[in-house]
């Protein structure tokens, strides 16, 4: 497959999936709590809601989905067909249950919002890196390289203003 096309086994709501918890969810949730007069900074928000929904939410939601069903992260988002790629994403998937839970949490315990942060900008920078390293991306790839450099774009800028 080239870049942009679509493949038939990751559809519309897997990108609706993807683009509402790492864009539209946080930045939603960012705005909502500035109007409603939180007195946290910018940064401390869009560090709480990106970690939550854009590290948390998402990969603790495609580890379960990578758990139970390997071949869906193996053929249709990798292009890999064998069904031994799906031993390989089981365990991606358990990984990203850990991270995901960590990031989730960080909502109910704040101390963890920055090694969250710091584990979702490493691990999501360097996926989005790989992904731009393809040289025939698929649709499914393209979306994934963006929203991961985002997300990691947010949290490091969390991590690097939010220290001060």
């Amino acid at each position: 497959m080239s870049i942009g096309q679509s493949n038939a086994r990751t559809g519309h709501g897997h990108d609706i999936f993807v683009l509402s918890t790492t864009v539209v969810l946080p930045v939603a949730f960012v705005l909502f709590f500035r109007a409603a007069g939180s007195g946290d900074h910018v940064v401390a928000l869009a560090g709480t809601w990106f970690v939550f929904w854009g590290i948390g939410i998402r990969l603790l939601v495609a580890g379960i989905s990578q758990v139970v069903r390997p071949s869906l992260t193996a053929a249709g988002i990798l292009g890999i067909a064998d069904p031994a790629a799906e031993k390989l994403v089981r365990e991606l998937g358990i990984a990203n249950i850990a991270m995901g839970l960590l990031a989730t949490a960080s909502l109910v315990v704040p101390a963890w919002t920055a090694p969250a942060a710091f584990l979702g900008a490493v691990f999501l920078g360097l996926a989005g890196l790989r992904h731009g390293s393809e040289r025939s991306r698929t649709r499914p790839q393209n979306l994934a390289m963006v929203t991961d450099l985002l997300v990691a774009a947010v949290a490091l800028g969390y991590l690097l203003l939010d220290s001060r």
